[in-house]
């Protein structure tokens, strides 16, 4: 199972229940999140989306520069880990944290206290593949904050430089295949 194929079943779940969701989106002061999603609300909820149980145990050494290793000082002078700063309700971070996995790729004991659990479960509708989303454990609410206004600002203006990277990169195609 592809993360993108992951991806589509997540939007599916929110198309009409929330304000946006957008993948691999990174918000200021955040990670980039594998699925971004802003509750009607203005929470910011992320999902973080594993595909291998290597993945998964990588994650909790993320840090702010490499990904693993080295750490970034926050606003608020805190230097942590990703996992550190979910596990203390960074107020910057996601109000929920979502861990989502093909169905049997972890135990549910192995998921972080801070954390949920969403498994992809590949199905057949109407003879077609289909990805099934279910939640084997809720994620809880790590702080009360919303989302800064400008989060939701720099997601749009990243959709609209996405839109049109891709608008190009599809002329070029027929382009292309027009002098062939």
């Amino acid at each position: 199972m592809k993360e993108s194929s992951i991806q589509f079943a997540l939007r599916r779940e929110f198309l009409s229940g929330c304000e946006m969701c957008l993948p691999n989106y990174t918000p200021a002061n955040w990670w980039e999140c594998d699925f971004f999603h802003l509750t009607k609300a203005g929470y910011m909820v992320e999902h973080e989306i594993k595909v291998s149980r290597s993945d998964f145990f990588a994650d909790a050494k993320k840090s702010k520069f490499t990904g693993v290793g080295r750490s970034k000082e926050f606003p608020g002078g805190r230097e942590d880990f990703k996992h550190q700063l979910l596990s203390n309700g960074y107020e910057y971070g996601p109000r929920q944290f979502w861990f989502v996995v093909p169905e049997g790729l972890i135990e549910l004991s192995e998921v972080p206290e801070f954390a949920g659990l969403k498994v992809a479960k590949e199905v057949e509708v109407w003879g077609d593949p289909y990805i099934k989303i279910t939640i084997a454990k809720k994620a809880p609410f790590l702080h009360k904050h919303r989302s800064p206004e400008g989060v939701k600002k720099h997601a749009l203006s990243v959709c609209y430089y996405r839109y049109w990277n891709e608008k190009e990169a599809h002329a070029a195609t027929l382009s292309r295949k027009e002098r062939q």
